[in-house]
């Protein structure tokens, strides 16, 4: 592995590609964090993936850890109540899926990464990216289709990046009558990507341009989609804070500790907006 470090920003960057943060309504920006907080381990270990090719044959085959202490890794924990975790030492290990998986996957700064091991099929996909929001789940289940001799499926369209569209070209309403019509057609809804996540980041982007009132009708409608998520509320009410509103910043912020009441940032707001410490 003669490409694989731990990154500090006094030393050589050894090639390192450089991360961007991509955005619905404007151009892609460099988003280089530097060392990311300086913290080794979860973040600033770099590689490449011939090198984590080399590192996953070496598991393979047993050069760096025996199968029987390598199997002990990928076996879920419990917790102190007995209840069963999907972590392993390390390692995620998604259940559902119709196959022992496990792996790892994270975005952080731009950069992103999915590693997964099959652990029956003897396989493992690596997908690195340095391009935020990047489909990288997408991409490794379509590396998987191939490898099981499935023809892959294309991943859906982001129906936030088709909303930005519609509003650069068409206004609010349009792009909201877009979203309501998408998620009530199932043949529509198939095709688009149309998790909490897209209008949610809209709707952040609409705040960073100072089009606060447009920004509030996106999360009404994330809310309406979503009524369960503590998120959604919880963007709502940053809008309406901006937007000084804060007898409604205050109730979706409440509303957001109901479904969550660990949502430290709701509580944090709260504090600020009723004037207390």
């Amino acid at each position: 592995m003669t490409r694989s470090f731990v990154y500090k920003p006094t030393g050589s960057a050894g090639g390192r590609a450089l991360p961007y943060r991509s955005y619905l309504l404007k151009a892609a920006t460099l988003d280089d964090q530097g060392n990311l907080g300086g913290i080794v381990g979860d973040k600033n270990v770099l590689s490449c993936t011939d090198d984590l090719i080399a590192w996953e044959a070496a598991l393979a085959n047993q050069t760096l850890l025996k199968s029987a202490t390598l199997s002990e890794a990928t076996v879920p924990a419990t917790v102190s109540s007995g209840a069963s975790t999907q972590h392993g030492f390390g390692w995620s290990l998604p259940t559902g899926l119709g196959r022992r998986v496990a792996e790892l996957s994270g975005q952080l700064g731009g950069y992103g990464v999915v590693y997964t091991r099959l652990l029956d099929e003897q396989h493992s996909i690596v997908v690195l990216t340095n391009m935020g929001f990047a489909k990288n789940f997408a991409l490794a289940d379509g590396l998987y289709n191939i490898l099981t001799g499935v023809t892959p499926v294309e991943p859906r369209i982001p129906v936030g990046l088709l909303l930005a569209e519609i509003y650069r070209q068409q206004g609010l309403v349009a792009a909201l009558n877009r979203y309501s019509a998408i998620r009530n057609n199932t043949a529509q809804r198939g095709l688009y990507d149309v998790r909490e996540s897209e209008l949610n980041v809209l709707g952040h982007e609409l705040i960073e341009q100072g089009r606060v009132k447009d920004a509030i009708e996106v999360f009404k409608a994330n809310a309406d989609a979503y009524p369960r998520s503590f998120n959604v509320y919880d963007s709502l009410a940053e809008a309406y804070a901006a937007d000084g509103q804060k007898d409604n910043a205050s109730a979706n912020y409440k509303r957001s500790l109901l479904l969550y009441p660990e949502n430290v940032n709701a509580q944090a707001q709260l504090r600020k907006l009723e004037g207390k410490k």
